[in-house]
């Protein structure tokens, strides 16, 4: 009787075993609902990165199905797309989509991609961006960009009240390094600035595309409220 009471009391203890240590298993071929999107690949092909998809597959965790019994992905389809050619074939996307698939890899923590589009651009270039403006102690990023703005406004006012103006950085890679032949120039264009219709850039712009009006006439009337 004692040994009986032992084994209910073993199979009762079994019910309360977290769901996500069970083992669940699934075919080699799986059909996919993302986003509303169906797909259909191979259980390898998900598995075959280290990612949150390689997870959702080892069969440490159940994944939701629809209706219709396909595995459930609340991801944008179109993204999903772009990175199930890359699983399938290491093809990157086309560069259009290089930085709306590098947040989506950062997103499913797809190490091997993150790596693979790092190195591109625009990645490389927004990386670096954000660095700059993310800079802290002595190189006081965000000092000098509020100083290129206050440059960038007294440039324009200089030129009568461009709605754009350029200026042109010289980057060091080392502070005491400030050598002509060891620096990078960079042209910066701010703009377009909020500026009275008058202003030389935005009447040559409205003159000849919007009206037929003569010069003389369209200087006075430049003043006015304009539909452009």
């Amino acid at each position: 009787m004692e040994e009986i009471k032992t084994i209910l009391f073993q199979e009762d203890e079994m019910k309360h075993i977290p769901r996500e240590l069970e083992q669940f298993h699934f075919p080699p071929i799986l059909e996919l609902n993302v986003g509303g999107a169906n797909f259909t690949t191979s259980l390898s092909t998900m598995k075959k990165y280290k990612s949150m998809f390689s997870s959702m597959f080892s069969g440490k965790f159940e994944v939701v199905k629809d209706a219709n019994g396909r595995y459930f992905l609340d991801r944008d389809p179109e993204v999903f797309r772009l990175i199930l050619d890359f699983m399938r074939s290491d093809v990157l996307p086309p560069k259009s989509c290089f930085l709306k698939v590098y947040n989506e890899a950062l997103y499913l923590s797809f190490d091997y991609l993150i790596e693979k589009l790092s190195v591109t651009q625009p990645v490389a270039g927004k990386e670096v961006r954000d660095c700059f403006l993310r800079g802290t102690g002595s190189l006081k990023y965000s000092q000098k960009f509020d100083e290129l703005i206050r440059l960038g406004k007294e440039t324009a006012l200089a030129q009568g009240g461009a709605r754009k103006s350029k200026l042109k950085i010289a980057v060091f890679k080392d502070k005491a390094e400030n050598r002509t032949e060891h620096r990078c120039d960079v042209d910066l264009e701010f703009g377009p600035w909020q500026g009275d219709p008058n202003v030389p850039d935005l009447t040559r712009f409205c003159n000849p595309h919007f009206f037929n009006f003569q010069k003389s006439r369209f200087e006075n009337r430049a003043k006015d409220p304009l539909p452009c």
